[in-house]
């Protein structure tokens, strides 16, 4: 999914990924992951934006992104604690080589991080619940190495949204709460919003089976 194509989706995106599947839960990596504290509010990191496309920010355990465009961005959030890495891209975009200067996996692996490939987007890769429980999965494991997780995308807006739906699934946030944090990283301007002027407010479907794990 290219960035203008996620700009038009921004609106599916939560939805999608909270309510388009029910799942089973109960698995030990969930409950792990239900401890993994998020709350402190996302704060840019200014010497790493030029790094990544869309820039780079930063909540407690979690680093939210766009692309690496160096591979230096890689080493310096390792030496900040990064253990373990998702990358959201979809196939189509890592084989677009003006699209990655940097190859992810490659230098995760080199520098001993452990790689999550989790593509997200496109009609080969349909927004799901269960890519929240996958999210969940390798905070709870970085949160028992005593690690941190870079969760990027090409942009950072799909990686932004994912964070959100595990905030109101596994944090148990309320939808707006959840999506004010987003709103300070790249949860992006709904065209909506845009044309209204003014800002929308979120809620779940309690009833929903997927809207809790």
């Amino acid at each position: 999914m290219q960035n203008r194509q996620g700009f038009g989706q921004t609106r599916f995106l939560i939805t999608a990924f909270l309510t388009a599947a029910s799942l089973s839960a109960g698995t030990a990596a969930s409950a792990a992951a239900e401890t993994v504290s998020t709350q402190p509010a996302i704060v840019q990191d200014a010497a790493e934006t030029a790094d990544f496309v869309g820039g780079i920010f930063a909540s407690n355990q979690v680093f939210l992104a766009g692309q690496p465009l160096r591979k230096e961005a890689l080493v310096h959030l390792k030496q900040q604690g990064v253990t373990h890495v998702v990358n959201l891209r979809t196939p189509e975009e890592i084989n677009n080589p003006k699209a990655s200067p940097v190859n992810v996996e490659e230098t995760s692996r080199e520098l001993g991080l452990a790689f999550t490939h989790l593509p997200a987007g496109g009609e080969a890769f349909p927004f799901a619940p269960a890519m929240v429980d996958t999210l969940a999965g390798v905070l709870a494991e970085a949160e028992t190495a005593g690690g941190k997780v870079l969760l990027h995308c090409a942009s950072g807006r799909r990686a932004t949204h994912l964070w959100v739906a595990y905030l109101i699934r596994y944090q148990h946030l309320s939808a707006d709460e959840a999506v004010a944090m987003g709103r300070e990283a790249s949860f992006g301007e709904l065209p909506l919003e845009g044309f209204l002027g003014t800002r929308l407010h979120y809620s779940t479907d309690p009833s929903s089976p997927a809207a809790a794990p």
